[in-house]
């Protein structure tokens, strides 16, 4: 194997109050090279079948479930000789429910992708071959894509990735975060109004999006409607 691995473990520690979060899909970039790339992902790695995809997908996820971890997305290879561009990998999920603001229910569908990826690896030959950061990216359906890069340590270990997501103080927009945990207590600036925590628009870091932006989602409450429209079955 490559001296090294790099493993990033996924957090959600905030939900609105009757929004529920399923993870529906993970997607492996494998470089081209000796096909020995193995990114894996909840069970999953690049070579299951759609069958074994279907035992693990979707699945519901929130601050109340397993404590809030979604997951550990793990990038490595099983050959001594994979250098340079490393794989990556993007999660796909589904934000839908309803939320009580202004006194009024409010349907919610909403979707976006997460994807951690690394710079170059050093390979066997170089004094260090596991990357030294983190490259994340993540958007919703209608919004841009933030990019950050997060710094790790020579063992490979890394902070955990806290998943935040809020209303804006309009009570128009779903928005969310994904930074180190200790990045998120400095960094989020929250106002309560009427119940419902509504996440500052200035705050660094968020993306927004319609909270029926995506219309698809917009009145599912289970995960068996979320089964039969990701696998069509």
């Amino acid at each position: 194997m490559v001296w090294g691995s790099v493993s990033q473990v996924l957090v959600v520690d905030k939900l609105p109050p009757g929004l529920k979060m399923y993870i529906t899909n993970v997607h492996f970039d494998v470089p081209e090279g000796n096909n020995q790339w193995w990114p894996t992902f909840a069970g999953i790695t690049k070579r299951s079948s759609e069958e074994e995809r279907k035992k693990c997908l979707p699945f519901e996820a929130g601050p109340s479930i397993n404590g809030g971890r979604i997951g550990e997305i793990g990038l490595t290879s099983l050959s001594n000789f994979d250098s340079g561009e490393g794989p990556s990998a993007r999660i796909d999920f589904i934000i839908c429910g309803e939320t009580t603001l202004n006194g009024k229910l409010t349907p919610v569908g909403q979707k976006g992708t997460i994807t951690i990826s690394t710079p170059p690896w050093g390979g066997f030959w170089s004094f260090y071959s596991n990357p030294d950061k983190i490259e994340l990216a993540y958007n919703l359906v209608d919004s841009a894509t933030k990019n950050h890069t997060v710094n790790i340590s020579r063992s490979g270990h890394t902070l955990d990735l806290n998943w935040s997501l809020d209303v804006d103080k309009t009570g128009t927009q779903l928005v969310m975060r994904v930074a180190p945990k200790d990045s998120l207590a400095f960094d989020v600036a929250n106002l309560l109004l009427g119940g419902v925590s509504y996440a500052h628009e200035a705050t660094y870091g968020w993306v927004f999006g319609a909270l029926g932006g995506w219309p698809a989602a917009v009145g599912l409450v289970g995960g068996e409607e979320i089964k039969k429209m990701i696998w069509r079955d």
